[in-house]
């Protein structure tokens, strides 16, 4: 367990955010973020959502791991990938790559963790997203990750993370 500018957590990670969206954070408009699930490889038609039956991760909001549903041309099945994060994590926002903890100003608490296509985004979490609708949502999207290789039109998978700012 660590403990660190007054948050007790078995984790603390960091996240970049744009300080735009930092800000939007500050001021209570952003509790949600989507981030591409990076595949080993394979096509992202043969991954599936799946909920772990050993209860591996705490995750209620949906499924938390894509596995590998049948992939023929590689006789793969039953390869998973996990997230990243898990509820109860403390992530301390970067607004530069090379920004170090010492100088974050804001610590998020993971609440829920889940793993959905991108397209699944419904307005309340568009919302959520700080965008004031789905098609400025989508905008945005492309703004930043098209240019990674991951356009709206791609149909990523995602990790959704629900959080909620920690008061220093």
């Amino acid at each position: 367990m660590t403990f660190v500018m007054g948050f007790r957590s078995s984790t603390m990670k960091p996240i970049l955010f744009r300080p735009s969206h930092a800000q939007a954070i500050r001021h209570g408009f952003k509790t949600q973020t989507r981030r591409v699930v990076k595949n080993p490889g394979y096509s992202a038609e043969v991954w599936d959502a799946a909920v772990p039956h050993n209860g591996k991760k705490a995750i209620f909001g949906g499924p938390c791991y894509l596995r590998v549903a049948y992939d023929a041309a590689n006789n793969l099945m039953g390869e998973r990938l996990w997230p990243f994060w898990n509820i109860g994590d403390v992530l301390w926002v970067k607004t530069s790559l090379y920004q170090p903890r010492s100088a974050a100003t804001l610590f998020l608490r993971v609440e829920d963790v889940r793993v959905e296509r991108l397209q699944a985004i419904t307005e309340a979490d568009a919302v959520a997203e700080g965008c004031d609708s789905r098609e400025s949502f989508i905008k945005l999207w492309d703004s930043i990750n098209a240019k990674r290789g991951y356009p709206w039109a791609s149909k990523p998978w995602v990790w959704v993370l629900s959080f909620k700012k920690e008061i220093q």
